[in-house]
């Protein structure tokens, strides 16, 4: 994974951990910063070289629990998913100290 791929995932994991146990409701994509490097950069509606888009071959993070967050355990799933994207090994440390890792 790209260091700016990574650098975008981990800062993703800190707005839906904040969205998690913060109490935040921002789904907006904004300010997603996987969005703001892909979409934004990418052709009309490619979003080529998100790991989300790699993983479900989906634009707009279709196919995620995202998209049926009200459903499926809210925002704690999302952040599980984006947690199970980075490198095997790897961890996102958060602002408040809590370290998320892919086992």
């Amino acid at each position: 994974m790209k260091k700016k791929t990574l650098k975008a995932l981990k800062s993703s994991i800190q707005k839906w951990h904040n969205n998690t146990y913060y109490g935040r409701r921002d789904f907006s994509s904004d300010d997603c910063p996987l969005c703001v490097l892909y979409h934004r950069e990418s052709p009309l509606d490619s979003c080529g070289g998100c790991p989300v888009y790699e993983q479900t071959g989906e634009v707009y993070c279709r196919s995620t629990p995202f998209m049926n967050r009200r459903k499926n355990g809210g925002c704690l799933a999302e952040l599980k998913y984006l947690v199970s994207l980075l490198p095997d090994g790897e961890s996102a440390e958060m602002t408040d100290g809590w370290v998320w890792y892919n086992k």
